[in-house]
């Protein structure tokens, strides 16, 4: 339930941030005119996440210990955004994006990983499942930078508020008995972000291609708990906070596709692929150390969608 608020409250709050800001890489991502006075985007997203936080225990038998893991998977999202821009090199912006993944696995005969070891008397059936929640809510200021007339260059500058959720689930069976261990984390965080793109018209018409790089450094909270249960009740539970500054690093590239409607307005269709890592983003609790391992969030995937540039009346 608080997921599912929270999620309404920051779309909320994008819905109402795009009604006069906007995307921040449209003009180099997008091929915005700078004859444009407003813009606005919608795009799906399809990306792989891994989180790190997802073993379900240790093979038996295997050599070296080999880990039993819910293999990563792809999920769908959106990217939401709109641009007013100010006069021809400077535009203001905004954007929101949603990106949730689910995955699940088992396996016959493994050995659990946390205390839940000490009530069992050998392997374990187990079934896992894992979901990682992503948003993120940018706005700022793109300059524009004239270096030619088939290659368009911006600068970003702006604030960042992100945050990464992830939860893993697991169910072992000894014979006729069933033990849950939950783990998971919650990171939210704010700072700044920078971001440099371009775009490259290809000579054909309405055709470039387009790439950005961009970084952001985000102080906030990471919370991290874990879970166990079974037949008797709880049998542990492990709740840490602390403050946790995640360094987010973005790389992507694709191609557009312009063409004008109307009088003087220009419509985009682009697909691309990104890349982005969450350093330290995520918290998988240790119960034998009562200590916290740091993971990665680790992003990829395609993007694809429509942007609408508004001629002045």
């Amino acid at each position: 339930m608080y997921k599912t608020f929270k999620t309404a409250l920051l779309g909320t709050a994008a819905f109402g941030i795009l009604a006069i800001a906007g995307t921040t890489t449209a003009t180099a991502q997008t091929g915005v005119s700078s004859d444009h006075n407003f813009s606005t985007w919608a795009d799906l997203v399809y990306m792989n996440a891994d989180a790190g936080n997802n073993t379900m225990g240790i093979v038996a038998g295997a050599a070296g210990g080999s880990a039993a893991n819910i293999d990563t998977d792809y999920g769908a999202g959106f990217d939401l955004g709109a641009a007013w821009r100010v006069n021809s090199g400077l535009s203001f912006s905004g954007s929101f994006r949603y990106l949730e993944v689910d995955a699940t696995g088992s396996a016959a005969a493994v050995t659990p990983t946390n205390s839940l070891l000490s009530v069992f008397s050998g392997p374990l059936a187990v079934a896992g499942e894992t979901w990682i929640d992503n948003h993120v809510l940018d706005f700022g200021v793109t300059q524009d930078l004239n270096v030619g007339s088939a290659i368009g260059v911006s600068l970003f500058g702006g604030l960042r508020y992100g945050g990464v959720e992830q939860q893993l689930n697991t169910i072992y069976t000894d014979l006729s008995t069933n033990q849950n261990s939950t783990s998971g984390s919650e990171f939210d965080g704010i700072g700044p972000r920078v971001m440099a793109s371009g775009t490259w018209d290809l000579g054909f018409p309405g055709v470039s291609i387009f790439g950005h790089a961009g970084a952001s450094l985000l102080v906030g909270t990471l919370e991290s708990t874990l879970h166990e249960s079974g037949s008797a009740g709880a049998l542990s539970f492990v709740n840490e906070e602390e403050n946790q500054v995640v360094s987010v690093l973005e790389l992507g590239f694709g191609v557009d596709y312009e063409r004008a409607f109307g009088h003087g307005n220009v419509v985009n269709l682009h697909v691309g692929y990104d890349f982005e890592t969450w350093n330290g983003a995520v918290g998988a609790q240790q119960i034998s150390t009562s200590l916290t391992e740091r993971n990665n969030l680790a992003l990829h995937g395609l993007k694809a969608g429509v942007t609408i540039n508004l001629a002045p009346k």
